[in-house]
């Protein structure tokens, strides 16, 4: 599987359900990997062909052509 990082401002830590839940529980969401209603939502996204993975690594090898 692809891996996706999304980087939280303050807004959006405010506005996700999942975020909401961790606070009143009494954790921050600094100790949290994620949202995890995003991750199911960008998992059925590329699995429905609405978004493509890709990946911003170098190809394999060693550099020299």
């Amino acid at each position: 599987p692809g891996y996706t990082s999304v980087q939280w401002n303050s807004a959006a830590v405010k506005r996700c359900a999942f975020f909401a839940a961790e606070r009143e529980a009494g954790h921050t969401s600094s100790r949290s990997r994620g949202c995890p209603r995003l991750s199911k939502s960008i998992t059925h996204a590329v699995a429905e062909g609405h978004l493509e993975e890709r990946s911003s690594a170098p190809p394999p090898g060693d550099g020299i052509d």
